[in-house]
């Protein structure tokens, strides 16, 4: 899957479209652990079983984050959201309640 996105990524500069969201996929963000520490505001991890986001990279995230949760999707991609959109939703929903 990560191959597959930089390919996509090297296709679209070479047709010169800008695509943000995947140079997410492939590129770092420029944020380290000091802050993730900072964040103050509820909030949900949500990976994959099978995503390009690595279960341990989310852990990783959830630890850094005070008071995080984390959910690793049986079965699911880093597309979830798109092919199973009410199971994404109901996850989400229960989150927020």
């Amino acid at each position: 899957m990560r191959l597959f996105i930089f390919l996509i990524l090297v296709g679209s500069r070479f047709l010169r479209l800008n695509i943000p969201s995947l140079q997410l996929l492939v590129e770092d963000t420029g944020l380290d652990e000091k802050d993730l520490t900072r964040i103050t505001a509820k909030t949900l991890v949500l990976v994959g079983q099978f995503d390009v986001v690595k279960v341990t990279h989310a852990l990783e995230i959830q630890n850094a984050i005070p008071d995080a949760e984390l959910i690793v999707a049986p079965l699911a991609t880093h597309l979830f959201f798109y092919f199973q959109p009410k199971r994404f939703n109901k996850l989400i929903k229960q989150f927020l309640e």
